[in-house]
């Protein structure tokens, strides 16, 4: 990457980004780790001039084998941004944890101010407590998905309207968690339009929000990688379609994912389904349930880092989610990957903005697959399979496109700086916050 100069002067600061509980999760690792790395690498006017990740975890999992050796690749992934692995009592007053912590940091960050860079409102809590320590310090809060209407979905209601009284009580606990953290950040970054104007709804002004989306490193679709995926799976000859994800309620797997695939392959027999899981035992009883012929899905494990190497094989991938409350703000970290991997991507309908972003790029398509008969949904898969096999080249260069321009970290450093410094009182909203940011993107870049 091209090397510029470094902040100077008045505008020295450093991040640290606070994550809490979640070292072993696999996203954090694209999302978290990649983003803080490409910061402290990337240098600019208003670059920080040091970059860290902080993962707080109870001391009793913290010290396990399994997190110890996540948290080594990590630092190693993250390098030259700095990795702190910081054992939290849970029994224990927060406020001295706080301080040994904030005078630790003092020491890496060499005594510049510090921007506390919160994933979701949980480290919310830690950073207030280390400002106590560093009055210079500014707080972000990174919202990265709507917690308190995911804890009604996994209850199993679509809205508080719905919602049980015990089931209300967690719902507004949630959300006085959040509204704690919009009250002391002083800059508030989240993932879609549906999620900025969600909290709109909850009365943030459209001047403290600012869109940034789950984002790759850079492309990684390559001829010979795809020719080489599609040879060893023994799908020279297919139409590839992907899932790639969780096995999850909201992910529809048996209901969506499946059913679709089955109603694409009556069409066209030559209709393959790789799946890349964590689970791929489950993913193989979801699709024998399903009634899905074992000899024509693959299920897969694969280390991150290796994921790239088997979705290039992919025509075009699965997000298929069912109308409901918490859809209407979903922006999946998958999206990004598929367009990266030169995957054009099929949506349902009810998924968020992504059909709008995809149909207006060339590089996807938003179908119809829940509550609809079996003829329209046969009619959908067939409408699917024409147009991948008829413009695949062009869907999937339009995808590259738009991974390109939309969803690479490097296109949103400045936006992310510029957050940054509204959080230390150093910058005004540059005005192009909110949910303007979404569609302004797409309609330049498609």
């Amino acid at each position: 990457m091209a090397m510029e100069t470094p902040s100077a002067g008045g505008n020295r600061y450093a991040v640290v980004h606070l994550v809490v509980q979640e070292s072993m999760k696999g996203l954090i690792a694209s999302q978290v780790i990649d983003h803080m790395r490409i910061q402290q690498e990337v240098r600019g006017v208003n670059a920080p001039e040091r970059v860290g990740v902080v993962f707080l975890d109870a001391a009793r999992t913290a010290i396990s084998t399994p997190v110890r050796r996540r948290v080594k690749e990590l630092r190693e992934r993250a390098a030259p941004a700095f990795v702190l692995h910081a054992p939290i009592a849970t029994r224990m007053p927060m406020a001295p944890q706080a301080r040994l912590l904030a005078h630790r940091l003092r020491g890496l960050t060499k005594g510049v101010p510090i921007v506390f860079h919160c994933r979701t409102e949980t480290p919310i809590p830690w950073a207030m407590a280390m400002r106590r320590i560093l009055p210079e310090a500014g707080i972000v809060l990174d919202v990265r998905g709507a917690w308190p209407e995911e804890y009604l979905f996994y209850k199993g209601f679509d809205g508080p309207a719905e919602a049980d009284d015990d089931t209300l009580r967690g719902y507004h606990h949630h959300l006085a968690n959040l509204h704690r953290g919009i009250e002391h950040a002083g800059a508030i970054l989240s993932v879609s339009a549906g999620m900025l104007e969600w909290l709109q709804s909850l009365g943030v002004p459209e001047r403290r929000l600012t869109y940034v989306p789950c984002c790759v490193t850079g492309v990684t679709y390559d001829p010979e990688r795809r020719a080489r995926a599609r040879r060893q799976l023994g799908y020279e000859d297919a139409l590839v379609f992907a899932y790639m994800g969780t096995i999850t309620p909201y992910q529809h797997i048996e209901d969506g994912v499946a059913t679709f695939f089955l109603a694409a392959h009556r069409r066209c027999p030559a209709a393959r389904l790789l799946c890349i899981t964590d689970d791929p035992d489950t993913m193989r009883a979801t699709m024998l349930s399903a009634g899905v012929p074992a000899n024509v899905v693959t299920i897969e494990r694969r280390p991150q880092a290796e994921v790239a190497d088997l979705l290039v094989a992919a025509d075009c991938g699965l997000i298929l989610r069912a109308p409901s409350r918490i859809n209407e703000f979903s922006q999946p970290t998958k999206l990004g990957e598929y367009l990266a991997a030169g995957v054009p991507v099929v949506v349902s309908r009810a998924t968020g903005r992504v059909g709008e972003i995809l149909e207006t790029a060339g590089a996807g398509l938003s179908i119809e697959v829940f509550d609809i008969s079996p003829t329209h949904l046969e009619a959908e898969a067939q409408r699917v399979c024409a147009t991948v096999q008829e413009n695949h080249g062009t869907l999937r260069d339009n995808a590259l496109q738009l991974c390109r321009s939309s969803f690479q970290w490097t296109s949103y450093l400045d936006r992310v700086r510029e957050a940054y410094g509204r959080a230390l009182g150093r910058t005004a909203s540059s005005g192009v916050t909110g949910a303007a940011q979404d569609s302004a993107r797409v309609r330049v870049h498609a």
